[in-house]
């Protein structure tokens, strides 16, 4: 595979494996506790990402990237099947938000993977953060580049907000997507209902958060 992990130079995969037991040395019992407790569930992957869904909660990680989970566990989610098309215009909205926050808005953060190894090159990744709890003023944090109209091998958008956000169900908790499930793409909606909604490699807490 021209676009694959297996194409990484011994350098770069060195890199990988070094962020990935890293992450597994911090954060390994909390992801295994949250698969846990989604239990057995319908299971879905395409080249770059796995998820799970039961009707305990949900998960997803990227294969090559498992820096890259997000799940939650004890809350309704809501998976539906979309086509490309939607999946574009779901990214597009989302990307809008998250580099462009609203009133209302606390924090947003955007991850789309075009490549396996998009992460590691930098071509084939976006993320965006746009965090407004911590400066009203500051531009949102970005990496990569954005593909206007191109559908991602998968995206995650973790959001925390106040008004009602254009396209979801949900106005705090984790969205994310699986494109080439089949002929169609997967949508999952992860509601959350704590303090807040945050990132396993940027802080400790409970293992239920996502």
């Amino acid at each position: 595979m021209a676009d694959g992990i297996d194409d990484l130079h011994q350098e770069e995969r060195l890199g990988l494996d070094t962020l990935a037991e890293e992450y597994q040395r911090r954060h390994g019992v909390a992801i295994e506790f949250i698969k846990s407790m989604v239990g057995a569930g319908e299971e879905y992957s395409n080249a770059a990402a796995r998820a799970v869904v039961s009707p305990n909660g949900a998960w997803f990680e990227c294969v090559d990237l498992p820096m890259e989970f997000s799940g939650t566990a004890g809350a309704p989610v809501t998976r539906r099947f979309v086509d490309d098309a939607e999946a574009v215009r779901l990214l597009t909205g989302l990307n809008e938000l998250a580099s462009h926050p609203e009133e209302g808005v606390r924090n947003v953060g955007l991850f789309a993977l075009y490549t396996r190894r998009g992460i590691l090159d930098g071509r084939g990744v976006w993320a965006v953060q746009a965090d407004v709890t911590q400066d009203s003023g500051a531009r949102p944090v970005t990496v990569g580049a954005f593909r206007p109209g191109v559908l991602p091998l998968v995206f995650r958008c973790r959001v925390d907000s106040d008004r009602e956000v254009q396209g979801l169900g949900i106005r705090r908790g984790v969205v994310f997507c699986l494109a080439g499930v089949g002929e169609r793409c997967l949508v999952v909606e992860m509601p959350h209902e704590g303090v807040d909604v945050r990132d396993l490699g940027t802080a400790p807490g409970s293992p239920v958060r996502q």
